[in-house]
Parts: structure tokens; C-alpha cells; sequence
């Protein structure tokens, strides 16, 4: 059986993108070790003209969009817009997405599906973490965005494993509660404690998902 391909996006033109680009490095790791040949798309190489064509020539089952975005966009390197619910047409059709991009959950989620995406998980308003100045240079190692970076890789790491679009995302929900609950019985000696949360909260309030339950890569 051929393997099944895997597109990734990886923009690193600012610090968001910076940051999410850092934590995509599990999902190809896992992606490569799971039988996915992995298209990573990082840097420069993530703008729309490679990512047609890998869609054209390359047919990827799953698609993991991490940058900016918008209700009706995701963007790419400086911040090139990689797919538009408004021009969208069949590039997306039996495919499954996962945007890690600020609001593309809310138009172009819904939207991605109606036109024969076969799912999507994502946010449907501004994805937010915490990180520490101080290791800009090294984010891997960064204590404040573990708990966001775990909560958000979760249901990809989920999807590669087998699992259905249902139970990728209650994975990930899981995970943050998890988060929720740890930083709540340790508050008292945490100072941080406080944000992380009010912040844990609201990514998991935000987070969606569309297309039929059962839907596997």
C-alpha cells in the first residue's frame, strides 16, 4: 500500500509563527514514524504557489496548516494567503485539515466541508499562548507554552495515530482540562498560575470542528 502524504505549512517570519513552527516538529516526527510521507513546507517554501502545487501533484490526504489567519484565511510566509473561503474551490475535497491559524475555524472551517473537505479542526477566534521572552532562540524549551503547545498539537498527533476527527478532538479538549486542572491545584505556587489558565480556558472554548464524526486519514 502507498503511503498516505501529509502536508505541513510551517511560516517562521515572526514569533507566533516562530513558536508554532518549533512545535510542529513533533507532528512530522510522528507523521514519519506512523507511515505518512511528510511535505514540509517550512519558511520561505510556505506560500501558495508549493502548496498548489503539492496539492496538484502530490495529493495530500492531511493537511496541517500552522501561520495566521483569519475567519476566511489562512496566510503562509509574510503572511501570503494560502487558501480563501471566498475563492475556494475543490483543492481542499477529501481531505482532512488541521489550522492552527487565529479564526479560520469560524468561515473557512464550515466552509472547507460544505465544499468536500472531509474535516477540520481548528479555532474560531484568536488562538492564544504564553511564552517566555527569554527563550526566543530556544521555544522547545520554553516551561510557559508546554501547556499550550501540548493542547494544540494533541489532535493532530491523535489523527496520525488512527484515530477518528470525534475523538481527536476530545483528545485535545481532554488535554487542556487536563492543563486546567494541574495549574488550579497548583496555583498557590505558580505566579503565572492565573494567566495560564484564563488563557487555557479560552483556547479551549474556541477550539472546533467540522465534518463527520468518524472520519479517519
Amino acid at each position: 500500500m502507498p503511503k498516505k502524504t501529509m502536508l505541513v505549512t510551517r511560516p517562521n517570519h515572526d514569533h507566533t509563527v516562530h513558536f508554532l513552527k518549533s512545535w510542529n516538529n513533533r507532528v512530522i516526527t510522528e507523521g514519519r514514524k506512523h507511515g505518512f510521507k511528510v511535505i514540509d513546507l517550512v519558511g520561505d517554501r510556505a506560500n501558495k504557489e508549493k502548496v498548489d502545487q503539492v496539492i496538484q501533484k502530490r495529493d495530500p490526504r492531511f493537511i496541517v496548516f500552522n501561520g495566521h489567519g483569519s475567519p476566511s484565511q489562512i496566510t503562509g510566509q509574510r503572511g501570503e494567503v494560502l487558501v480563501d473561503s471566498k475563492t475556494l474551490g475543490s483543492e481542499l475535497k477529501s481531505r482532512v485539515i488541521s489550522a492552527l491559524a487565529c479564526d479560520s475555524g469560524r468561515e473557512l472551517g464550515p466552509k472547507s466541508v460544505k465544499k468536500g473537505a472531509d474535516g477540520f479542526i481548528g479555532y474560531e477566534d484568536e488562538f492564544v499562548f504564553l511564552s517566555d521572552h527569554n527563550y526566543e532562540s530556544r521555544p522547545e524549551q520554553d516551561p510557559l507554552v508546554k501547556p499550550f503547545r501540548d493542547s494544540a498539537i494533541k489532535p493532530v498527533i491523535s489523527l496520525i495515530k488512527g484515530n477518528t476527527l470525534e475523538e481527536a478532538y476530545n483528545s485535545s479538549q481532554d488535554r487542556y482540562r487536563d492543563w486546567i486542572r494541574y495549574y488550579w491545584a497548583n496555583a498557590s505556587a505558580n505566579p503565572n498560575a492565573p494567566h495560564i489558565l484564563e488563557v487555557l480556558l479560552w483556547d479551549m472554548a474556541i477550539q472546533t470542528h467540522f465534518g463527520a464524526p468518524n472520519t479517519k486519514l
